[in-house]
């Protein structure tokens, strides 16, 4: 190979040392990668972006694959951590020991620390595949050598409940009575156990770091409970303060 010489790769698409340079440019094209529904596989679906409405237009209409992404929707919209998002972001040429590969990850994410973050949705069964494991391994040990992230979402922790209706619930596609009820109690324990990890005292934008589920919602049911007060008056706010009272010392949550 002579000097000077250099690939041109399609638009979309990136070599590995070049991550940084992908995450940036992120938001200037579309997904790389189309979704079709097809018989007998993962349905095709459309969903509408609250949060990236707010943070960055150009993706607030969404196209997801199956159940999975669309729980794994709800978990990014609900996630303080998160401030925008983008599926199918860009396409990753890399080496992986033995062959040089491509990768599209399911999700990048841009945090609100202003880092990155790749996010792969994967049901938990297939773990048990070797060659999955062995292919998240080498993805794990690429992203290594950069400043992007990579995690994978597994099915069993995105569709676990109450945890899903409470995020669908935030969302606003949970309307039944007792669904409501369940969620509302999910709510409050969610964030009595991050007060309690936190010392018992803390500011509500403290609490939200700490689990995606904790919101004003349940702060609120614990006060009216009884268990929680606070310096400050309504309305709450991300820097109301939350502390247990004298009852609710007597009901931390382990």
């Amino acid at each position: 190979m002579s000097k000077g010489f250099s690939i041109t790769l399609p638009d979309g698409e990136y070599f590995l040392k070049d991550i940084d340079q992908a995450a940036a440019e992120a938001p200037n094209f579309p997904p790389v990668r189309k979704i079709y529904g097809y018989r007998g596989g993962p349905r095709k679906i459309k969903a509408k972006s609250r949060k990236n409405k707010a943070e960055m237009p150009a993706f607030s209409r969404v196209t997801l694959e199956g159940d999975y992404e669309f729980a794994a929707f709800y978990w990014l919209e609900a996630n303080p951590l998160v401030q925008w998002y983008k599926p199918q972001p860009f396409k990753v040429r890399f080496h992986d020991g033995l062959t040089t590969t491509t990768y599209v990850g399911d999700f990048l994410a841009r945090m609100v620390d202003g880092s990155y973050t790749i996010y792969e949705v994967k049901k938990s069964t297939n773990l048990d595949d070797p060659d999955v494991a062995k292919r998240l391994e080498n993805l794990q040990k690429a992203f290594l050598k950069t400043n992007v992230k990579f995690e994978v979402l597994l099915s069993d922790e995105l569709t676990a409940q109450p945890r899903l209706q409470t995020w669908m619930y935030l969302y606003g596609k949970t309307r039944s009575a007792l669904t409501k009820k369940a969620v509302l109690q999910t709510a409050k324990q969610e964030f009595l156990k991050s007060l309690t990890h936190l010392g018992g005292s803390a500011k509500l934008i403290e609490l939200k770091k700490t689990s995606p589920l904790v919101n004003e919602t349940g702060l609120a049911l614990a006060i009216f409970d009884g268990v929680v007060t606070s310096k400050y008056r309504l309305p709450i706010c991300d820097g109301f303060d939350a502390f247990y009272t004298a009852q609710g010392e007597n009901q931390w949550v382990d």
